[in-house]
């Protein structure tokens, strides 16, 4: 859910340190969970 969620907010505009200040999370975090999502969208 995370990592989609992560995914929406990029897909609208919002940068990655953003998402990251914004979450509380360090940027190459929220990197890592938009590799995942992309990942996971192409197995399926």
């Amino acid at each position: 859910m995370a990592t989609e969620t992560v995914a929406v907010a990029y897909e609208c505009g919002y940068t990655m340190p953003m998402i990251a200040q914004h979450l509380g999370l360090h940027p190459s975090t929220v990197s890592r969970r938009l590799s995942r999502h992309r990942a996971a969208q192409i197995k399926t």
